[in-house]
């Protein structure tokens, strides 16, 4: 009897994988230095069948101040004279100090065109940084990221946190001899960060499908008189040098920018892959779009007035009409130098209630009126599972409602370790309009034809405001990207 025939298994080899190449460009300013308050312009020009993957992109910048003001850097001893006891060269390594927002202080507007037209902007662009980073930052678990910004942390007293040591970066220059501590320039300091909104979006963008080139527009922060203290300030510490107990350590700062170039990652793909990406996407036949995330600041003004009584008020907030509102993030500014003991960029709540309503309804149901409350609420905004913002930030010790600003003209001399722990209390509010959990690519309320409002109140103290207060209101939206006839524009 014959045994039966077994039909052989056969393997056939799985198709190939689409040839793709990654590369790294650098797309350098064409400015080669800028000046405070100026513009660097960064173009990025059309790739055939490439993708720009901005999510993996980092802009990347030398930024060096001369300062002039007293308490500042020594570069040797300083010889007793007149009856003066002498100072020792590393008197003053801790006062002068970068921004704790790190890299992100020194960028006032990232603006990004196409064909003429903007596409995408954010104003205030280091007040948004300072807004989400003290949202969601740990101290204890730092990674790269915060890293290349330069938002290197030290722990003091706690979990203070203040920026990196502007020596730590290298020897300052330039002193007088004549006047020690009054004049120096900072060494060079390199950042690498990556940005936020549209050119943070991990979905690629088909720059072959461009007829004219991107442009990235970068407005440098400036220094003038009231926000001296934005990318470099002074920290003030007890048991200090008696050379930095000046009012005003820093009365001028200028600062210049070199080395500006953004490095993008390009996938570069083979044409029978872009063929077959064409032809999924229906390019040619119809606009390309996809999804991303951006935001919008609007700033309100509040008189120290308002602080000094029992108050509540009701203020409309500005622009803030989009198809898919999702977060609110806020936090008030000193309207004017500390002079010493912390930075211009650290956010507080000077109120004592916070609570929205859009289009007549109230988020949440309830004003927060705690730091618990304020704790929960933020955390929504970026995750369920954030232990970050309850656990650092968000705690008595060093955030507090209805914050004072105490005068400029008391505020850093001859303070004592609490009075400067109090100074340099943080605290961010954040409100979110999103369904959980969130499975759509757009989501959100559609806020457009409703009135945002912002609904405060605070209580008199004892101690008054001595200072107006500009508080910043964050809107995080989704946002399509449209692709149309080549050009790129943005829908909101």
């Amino acid at each position: 009897m014959s045994l039966p025939l077994v039909e052989e298994t056969r393997y056939l080899p799985e198709p190939e994988a689409y040839g793709a190449a990654l590369e790294k460009r650098q797309h350098t300013a064409i400015e080669s230095s800028s000046k405070g308050g100026s513009v660097s312009h960064i173009r990025i020009n059309p790739e055939r069948n490439g993708y720009l993957v901005s999510g993996d992109s980092f802009l990347s910048f030398t930024v060096q101040g001369t300062l002039v003001g007293k308490g500042l850097p020594l570069n040797a001893d300083v010889p007793s004279s007149g009856g003066a006891a002498a100072i020792p060269q590393a008197a003053n390594d801790d006062f002068l100090r970068f921004s704790p927002v790190g890299a992100a202080s020194c960028i006032q507007t990232i603006e990004l065109l196409n064909n003429g037209s903007t596409v995408s902007i954010i104003d205030n662009y280091q007040r948004l940084a300072s807004l989400i980073m003290i949202s969601d930052t740990d101290v204890s678990a730092l990674n790269s990221k915060h890293l290349c910004e330069r938002s290197s942390y030290t722990n003091t007293r706690g979990d203070l946190l203040l920026g990196a040591r502007v020596v730590d970066f290298g020897p300052c220059t330039s002193q007088d001899a004549t006047a020690p501590g009054t004049k120096c320039v900072t060494p060079l300091i390199t950042c690498t960060l990556p940005l936020l909104g549209l050119l943070s979006s991990m979905s690629p963008i088909p720059l072959g499908q461009l007829q004219h080139a991107l442009e990235l527009r970068i407005t440098w922060a400036s220094t003038p008189a009231g926000l001296i203290d934005t990318v470099f300030y002074t920290s003030k510490q007890a048991g200090g040098s008696t050379i930095a107990t000046a009012t005003d350590l820093i009365s001028s700062c200028d600062l210049n920018f070199t080395n500006v170039y953004y490095e993008s990652c390009i996938y570069r793909v083979e044409d029978s892959a872009e063929k077959e990406i064409a032809a999924l996407n229906n390019y040619g036949s119809e606009p390309i779009k996809w999804s991303v995330e951006d935001y919008r600041l609007a700033p309100i003004n509040y008189e120290k007035e308002y602080f000094n009584s029992d108050s509540s008020s009701i203020v409309q907030v500005p622009a803030m009409r989009f198809n898919s509102l999702k977060n609110i993030l806020l936090g008030g500014y000193q309207s004017n130098d500390f002079g010493a003991g912390t930075s211009g960029l650290l956010p507080y709540i000077p109120f004592d209630s916070v609570a929205l309503r859009l289009g007549g309804i109230r988020y949440p149901n309830d004003e927060l009126r705690s730091l618990a409350e304020v704790a929960l609420s933020t955390a929504a905004v970026f995750s369920n599972v954030s232990s970050s913002v309850p656990s650092v930030l968000f705690r008595e010790s060093f955030s507090e409602m209805n914050e004072r600003i105490g005068a400029v003209a008391t505020t850093p001399a001859s303070n004592s370790a609490t009075d400067q722990e109090a100074i340099s209390k943080r605290l961010t509010c954040g409100i979110s309009f999103e369904a959980f959990p969130s499975v759509e690519a757009v989501n959100g309320i559609n806020s457009e034809g409703m009135n945002l409002e912002l609904l405060t109140s605070t209580l008199k103290q004892t101690v008054d405001a001595t200072q107006r207060c500009r508080v910043f209101v964050a809107g995080c939206y989704d946002a399509v990207c449209v692709i149309d006839q080549g050009v790129l524009s943005m829908t909101y």
